[in-house]
């Protein structure tokens, strides 16, 4: 699964803290680990730390444990997916790590019964106009001087065009929104996890852009290539 395409979400009435220290214990103890719940993990400890900072009782209770899962997780090398040596580098470190975290390993399966199903994933729906639901081409009637030539909506600025063009607006908009330019390097360092999610958003618009684009392109080429073999 190509989780590029997908939406990592958890369950609601699940227990995030469970969840997070059973995924960690299956690390820690060499269980095995898909790429759904390595996503899940990073997704589930955004939403702690956040807890932590607005529950002053909750912050007290897992706050220490959770700062260093944190380090463990930003010092992780995950860019290549679970590859051997970056799932044993973690593991090291979470079963040497002085702390209550993890669960007892005999305790997992009855842990797996309480958050089992509890990570499920969506569908993204791609930024912008796919390409199959772009207006479909028109051959304008006799009578015109061009005698038929096909018209497209990038030619004539027909209202179907203007909606397309609309739609690069609002992708070029929620570009400028992201604050690309303003990302400084202690930003990447006080909190990698989000300036990844804003970089994987602003790619995912740039490449919608791009299929509008180039969907424009075809359709001017092709109307380019019917205008020469009428004038022959």
């Amino acid at each position: 699964m190509d989780l590029n395409n997908y939406v990592v979400q958890i369950r609601r009435g699940i227990k995030r803290i469970t969840l997070q220290r059973f995924l960690c214990s299956k690390i820690a103890y060499g269980e095995s680990f898909s790429n759904i719940e390595l996503a899940a993990l990073f997704h589930n400890q955004l939403w702690l730390q956040t807890k932590c900072s607005t529950d002053v009782d909750f912050q007290k209770k897992f706050g220490r444990d959770l700062e260093s899962l944190t380090k463990i997780l930003k010092e992780a090398n995950f860019s290549r997916g679970l590859t051997e040596r970056a799932t044993e580098s973690v593991k090291q470190k979470l079963k040497t790590q002085e702390w209550d975290f993890l669960f007892p390993q005999r305790n997992l399966p009855q842990i797996k019964l309480q958050v089992g199903n509890s990570i499920i994933t969506k569908w993204r729906k791609p930024e912008g106009v796919e390409v199959s639901r772009l207006p479909p081409e028109k051959h304008i009637g006799k009578g015109y001087r061009d005698h038929g030539t096909a018209k497209t909506p990038e030619l004539d600025a027909s209202p179907a065009w203007q909606e397309v063009a609309s739609e690069v607006g609002r992708i070029d908009g929620a570009l400028e929104r992201l604050n690309l330019n303003d990302i400084t390097e202690e930003d990447i360092n006080d909190d990698p996890l989000r300036i990844l999610g804003i970089c994987e958003e602003a790619l995912l618009l740039v490449e919608s852009k791009k299929r509008i684009a180039n969907s424009g392109n075809s359709r001017t080429a092709k109307a380019t290539q019917r205008s020469r073999t009428k004038v022959r």
